[in-house]
C-alpha cells in the first residue's frame, strides 16, 4: 500500500535501471583510472623527496654530533654506489635505483672511488658544499652553508 501526501506516492518499489547502474559503473571506473595514473608520477616524486630529506637530516644530526661532541664530524657520500653515511654510523643509506647524485664541496673533502664529504667542526661552521639529486622532471639540492653549517633543501624542477 502507497502512502500519499501532497500527490506524491512514499513506498513504492522502484529502483535503477541496468542503465543508470551501467553508466554509474563506467564514471567509477573513469574516475579510478584517472587517479591511477596521477599516483604513478607521484611515486617517482616521493623516492626522491624522501631520499632528499634522508640526506638533509643525516647531514643536521652531523653538524649537532659535531657540536655536542667539540669534535670534527664527516657526512660522506659515494656517488657510483649511491650511499651516503656520517663517520660514526655503521650503516650506509641507499639512494632508490635510477636517480641521479651529485656533490660539491671543498677540494680537500674529495676522496678516492668518487667518496666526497662535507665537515662539520664544533663550533657550527663546515667546509659547505651541497648535494644534488635528480629523478626525472624533479631536483633537490640539499646545501650546507660554510660560516654557519645550516643545511637547507630546495626543490626545483628541471627546465629544459
Amino acid at each position: 500500500m502507497a502512502i500519499r501526501r501532497h500527490g506524491q506516492k512514499y513506498g513504492t518499489n522502484e529502483g535503477f535501471t541496468l542503465l543508470e547502474l551501467l553508466v554509474v559503473l563506467s564514471i567509477i571506473g573513469l574516475m579510478s583510472s584517472v587517479v591511477l595514473v596521477s599516483l604513478s608520477g607521484s611515486r617517482e616524486t616521493l623516492e626522491i623527496k624522501t631520499a632528499a630529506r634522508g640526506v638533509m637530516m643525516q647531514m643536521i644530526e652531523s653538524r649537532s654530533q659535531a657540536i655536542r661532541s667539540s669534535s670534527e664530524v664527516r657526512f660522506f657520500l659515494n656517488i657510483t654506489q649511491g650511499e651516503f653515511w656520517t663517520e660514526d654510523s655503521a650503516t650506509h643509506q641507499k639512494f632508490p635505483k635510477g636517480m641521479e647524485v651529485e656533490i660539491y664541496t671543498a677540494k680537500s673533502e674529495q676522496g678516492e672511488n668518487d667518496t666526497a664529504a662535507i665537515r662539520f667542526f664544533p663550533d657550527g661552521s663546515s667546509t659547505g658544499g651541497y648535494v644534488r639529486l635528480s629523478q626525472g622532471e624533479t631536483n633537490y639540492r640539499i646545501a650546507v652553508n660554510w660560516l654557519t653549517g645550516k643545511v637547507v633543501m630546495d626543490h626545483e624542477k628541471k627546465s629544459e
